[in-house]
């Protein structure tokens, strides 16, 4: 194994100490942040918690999903590594030590981690939507089985609520998405796979699926 002559070097995706861990890009997204990046950091024993020697920030859209930012903090991450490299021939770094006390962690996903509460604001349950792309995926569940949501958008019209309307509870039934309520403002899925199945559009899903306002997708 080669060993560095000077010290070695790490990319890590985010502007630690904010996310230390496994998957500092799903968390970011998942937690609604509006800025992340990428971190050059110094290698230690202790994970992540390397000095860091570059930083560079990347904006978080609403359109972004874990997989668009993972491709935008890649290309970024290089360039910055190559600066980095470039520093160190110069002799012109300087390491700045990671501050404890704002550490964040990030830890690995795990299939609980997708599972929507319907209870929740819908920009919260669109964050996780697009922040546990690929795996586990954002799931609830329908007449017992399990359905992935892929694609969805924030409603923030209350137009379709009533006073009796539940969280989970399907509002209106289109082409176009399906309207659920949440505790605050409705998601409308764009884009879903019900257990067993593929994935599909609004249209291909309603025209095998007799879905219907009033019914209410739940824990299991």
């Amino acid at each position: 194994m080669d060993i560095p002559n000077i010290f070695p070097l790490n990319i890590h995706a985010s502007l630690l100490p904010r996310y230390r861990g496994a998957a500092p890009i799903n968390w970011a997204i998942v937690r609604g942040d509006k800025i992340t990046g990428v971190s050059i950091m110094r290698l230690i024993r202790k994970m992540d918690a390397g000095p860091v020697l570059a930083q560079r920030k990347i904006e978080i859209n609403e359109r972004d999903d874990s997989i668009t930012l993972e491709d935008k903090l890649r290309s970024a991450g290089a360039e910055l590594l190559l600066d980095s490299i470039k520093s160190v021939e110069d002799k012109t770094f300087k390491l700045i030590p990671q501050d404890e006390k704002k550490v964040i962690l990030a830890p690995k996903l795990k299939k609980k981690d997708g599972q929507i509460d319907w209870n929740k604001p819908a920009e919260e349950i669109h964050n996780l939507v697009r922040g546990v792309l690929p795996w586990p995926g954002a799931f609830t569940y329908y007449k017992g089985k399990l359905l992935k949501v892929y694609k969805a958008k924030i409603i923030s019209c209350q137009v379709l609520r009533s006073a009796s309307s539940q969280a989970g509870q399907i509002l209106n039934v289109s082409k176009q998405g399906i309207v659920v309520a949440c505790s605050r403002d409705s998601l409308c899925v764009e884009e879903l796979q019900l257990e067993g199945k593929r994935r599909m559009s609004p249209a291909e899903f309603i025209s095998g699926h007799k879905i219907s306002p009033k019914e209410i997708f739940n824990k299991k």
